[in-house]
């Protein structure tokens, strides 16, 4: 019986003897690759090849490149330690055109139920076994050889076939691969982790009879190697831990690393060619790199995002929307090549920031693509639209407090009043219509009305969700506004905001200029209020939401004319 690294060494001549139309058995990992996959191709292979009950070659192939497999940090320090020699190892890239070739390849599928990637393209591929830990997965047709259980690892389950085959010999080699990984995924068989089952321990406890490691000394070992970075190179750090999603019509990445954000780091040469690579090779409309810093019992965050090519917006939208997120706490730093932030709550990893900005951008996206339907086939015309099409009633006047402008100040300030309260709900037929009209309607009320400088108060407060506009909308309306109009903005109150509100405000600012930006004032109550709004008609729902802020809701500091017919 041959060693596991005279099995491993023994591969490359094994291959190139190997004749047109002989039959192949691999062991075959999950597309993650990580150390679980990894050690379960090659424990599983070696064992059905020392006990050689049929005259087939037995190989391990794993699902990565070989460049890549130093990215796997924990599985590179373990093989190390056991003097198992990577050069060895047979990767998917390399062994295709032998299985090609092959007159039958069968497989075993080890920690995943599925055949992925190329094998998925093969032709002569039977699926021969199954060795999973995920109790959702299975394949179809289901082969006879199937074992899937719920268990911390997939090594257990394969540590279990091998300790339970009394032809076969488990080796120290052997032993400290399948226990290392089984002690990685279930942290340590740790119970408040809620990972590790009775047959991790087990299995554990029987490996750990040929290993020389405790199982704090290994498992302490694999988690610092997992996290290091020490000897890798910008493009290698980007790639370590790499994520990409589709959001609308834009890809986006996440790069996880562990280490400090540094300017140093940042504005390398290095790095920027690094984020260039990346950025072209999966067509990235922006990179988000993730850093996170621990330091005993402290941990640390940053967040840096860059921009792709052909999508200039797309950083800054991002951006604006992760400072408007109140659960990440983020403070922009200052940074010449990227935008920069230092994240407060650093107990948000990429779990809770990937949907995050998927959720967003895919609506953001469903919004433009919204906003592109409404130029093209719902603008406003008054020769092309007949007149009977728009509904009876209409929310102008409601909106704008019916067209009431005031002048308010010893500068006889125009002052306008728009309540959100009164818009129309978006199931409303002819929405993008009544809403262009809305628009419209008051550029008109601000044109007729507006001479000199002018002021806006918004009350947000009593609109229920359906009926807020998109943010394509949103940034229409900006646009309809003439320069006049905007520079003569001296100040836009809004009253009552929601995060909505908020995170609008974050999101627009890419697309609106500073100047204006400094004219928008937050305003919590209307008693807060620097210009008079006595003589308005206050809503109902406003001067309802407006109570709950008051420090003595019986007592307001202020009266305003409710508006009755609510």
């Amino acid at each position: 019986m041959s060693s596991l690294a005279e099995y491993l060494a023994a591969i490359d001549s094994a291959l190139t003897s190997l004749g047109e139309g002989d039959e192949i058995h691999i062991t075959v990992g999950n597309e993650s690759c990580d150390l679980d996959s990894i050690v379960c191709a090659i424990c599983h292979a070696h064992f059905l090849a020392q006990l050689q009950r049929e005259n087939r070659l037995f190989l391990p192939v794993l699902q990565c490149s070989r460049d890549d497999l130093s990215l796997r940090t924990d599985a590179v320090w373990l093989l190390t330690q056991l003097e198992l020699e990577p050069a060895n190892f047979l990767f998917m890239e390399e062994a295709l055109p032998r299985l090609q070739a092959a007159r039958k390849v069968s497989v075993t599928l080890v920690d995943h139920a599925t055949p992925t990637g190329p094998l998925e393209e093969l032709p002569n591929v039977e699926i021969a076994g199954v060795i999973d830990h995920h109790p959702s997965s299975f394949s179809s047709p289901r082969p006879a050889d199937h074992v899937v259980e719920a268990v911390g690892s997939c090594a257990t389950l394969v540590a279990e076939r091998l300790l339970g085959e009394d032809e076969y010999s488990v080796t120290k080699p052997v032993a400290t691969l399948l226990l290392g990984a089984i002690l990685l995924d279930t942290v340590g068989l740790e119970d408040r982790a809620g990972r590790v089952t009775s047959k991790d321990k087990v299995m554990a406890e029987r490996l750990g009879a040929w290993v020389d490691m405790s199982f704090t000394e290994l498992y302490t070992s694999l988690s610092e190697a997992r996290l290091s970075v020490a000897g890798l190179s910008p493009h290698q750090l980007l790639r370590k831990d790499f994520k990409s999603v589709v959001a609308g019509e834009h890809r986006l990445g996440f790069s996880s690393v562990t280490c400090q954000l540094s300017p140093e780091l940042l504005v390398s040469d290095d790095m920027e060619q690094a984020v260039q690579t990346v950025c072209q090779t999966h067509s990235l409309s922006a990179l988000l790199v993730l850093g996170v810093r621990v330091a005993g019992d402290s941990v640390s965050r940053e967040i840096a995002i860059f921009q792709g090519e052909g999508a200039s917006e797309v950083a800054d939208t991002v951006a604006s929307l992760l400072e408007s997120d109140e659960g990440l706490q983020c403070r922009r730093l200052p940074s010449f090549s990227c935008i920069l932030f230092q994240q407060g709550n650093p107990s948000l990893s990429r779990k809770h920031i990937l949907p995050l900005v998927l959720k967003f951008m895919s609506s953001l996206s469903q919004d433009q693509e919204s906003g592109r339907a409404d130029r093209e086939e719902d603008m406003i015309d008054p020769q092309r639209q007949p007149q009977e099409m728009i509904p009876e009633y209409t929310y102008e006047e409601e909106v704008c407090n019916r067209g009431c402008v005031r002048y308010v100040g010893p500068e006889r300030q125009a002052l306008l009043v728009i309540s959100a309260c009164y818009l129309p709900p978006r199931s409303l037929p002819q929405y993008d219509t009544t809403v262009d009209h809305l628009f419209l309607y008051i550029g008109s009320v601000l044109q007729r009305l507006v001479v000199d400088d002018y002021q806006l108060v918004y009350l947000h407060s009593g609109a229920p969700q359906h009926s807020m506009p998109s943010f394509s909308l949103l940034r229409k309306f900006y646009h309809m506004l003439d320069r006049r109009l905007r520079k003569q903005l001296k100040h836009l109150y809004i009253v009552h905001p929601t995060f909505w509100v908020r995170s609008m405000l974050q999101l627009a600012r890419p697309f609106i200029s500073s100047k204006f930006y400094r004219k928008v004032h937050i305003v919590r109550r209307l008693d807060q209020l620097t210009v008079p709004l006595e003589h308005y008609l206050i809503p109902a729902p406003v001067l309802r939401a407006d109570s709950a802020h008051l420090p003595h809701p019986s007592q307001p500091s202020r009266r305003y004319t409710a508006d009755k017919q609510l």
